[in-house]
């Protein structure tokens, strides 16, 4: 069980830290400073939220799609008799309490984004791993 736990968290955080690499696409920005966003909204002669939408909108596609296999897995191993009904609805809760503490993380870190660009600070010259959307663990800035 304790092995089936250790797995579970691993992939939680793995398919989180993928979705959160989605959310650093924004951020992201080439040698001329300009965000992808930007580049794709000029190159298809559209706006950044337009462009935002459609990242948002694959990003929450991408996160029901591996919920739902997620759960999937979960239904297999109760069927399996590798885990109880309980032990599943443990694991369920305990990820959805992962999910919640990430995107509070990627809420401070989109907080952080906005109060430098209100006072002119260039994360990417001051963090470490080159601020939020750089290199390191998908736009965490490890």
């Amino acid at each position: 069980m304790k092995s089936l736990l250790i797995a579970v968290a691993a992939l939680a955080l793995g398919a989180t830290l993928g979705v959160a690499g989605l959310n650093s696409i924004s951020a992201a920005t080439n040698s001329n400073g300009s965000s992808l966003v930007e580049n794709l909204a000029e190159k298809f002669n559209t706006t950044t939220e337009e462009v935002k939408g459609v990242f948002e909108q694959t990003r929450e596609e991408r996160r029901e799609e591996m919920q739902k296999e997620f759960e999937e897995n979960l239904d297999q191993a109760v069927k399996d008799g590798k885990i109880t009904a309980e032990q599943k609805e443990t694991i369920l809760s305990k990820h959805s309490e992962i999910e919640k503490k990430m995107e509070e993380v990627r809420t401070a870190q989109e907080d952080l984004r906005n109060w430098a660009d209100e006072n002119d600070i260039d994360l990417q010259e001051i963090m470490p791993g080159k601020g939020f959307g750089g290199p390191g663990m998908r736009g965490l800035g490890m």
